[in-house]
């Protein structure tokens, strides 16, 4: 790390660490992080605060750079949804689930059956919906 800096331990030291070292040093926990049977080496605090945040954001970027130096994973397909919203039908939950999304198709809800579909959209609306949803959003 240059100097430039200021003067903090390990300031213009060449310093070779594990990538896990290099994390527990930048988050003020190598002296005490043990878990995992993982030997940490060095024990600089150059958490938040404790060196300039040039310094951090410095080292930050070259870990980053070698994150991305040995990611060997090349995105081939992606992957999207859609989804059907409206008078007839809502969704299970207004609350986004990390493991099934808002419900999707299995667990839509259908408000009004077929009968009671053509009632709502041709007696009580006209046959025209804009006004019923402008008024939703």
């Amino acid at each position: 790390m240059p100097t430039e800096y200021g003067e903090f331990d390990g300031a213009g030291q060449e310093l070779t660490m594990s990538v896990l070292n290099w994390y527990c040093c930048l988050n003020g926990i190598a002296g005490t992080y043990k878990a995992g049977g993982y030997n940490i080496t060095y024990t600089y605090n150059w958490g938040a605060g404790a060196i300039p945040e040039g310094a951090r954001m410095e080292l930050l970027a070259a870990l980053e750079k070698l994150v991305l130096e040995k990611y060997y994973t090349v995105i081939t397909t992606s992957e999207y949804s859609a989804t059907l919203l409206g008078a007839k039908f809502t969704q299970f939950s207004e609350d986004y689930n990390i493991f099934m999304g808002f419900g999707g198709f299995r667990y839509m809800i259908v408000n009004y059956k077929d009968g009671a579909w053509q009632d709502f959209v041709g007696a009580t609306n006209g046959g025209n919906l804009t006004d019923f949803y402008k008024a939703e959003n």
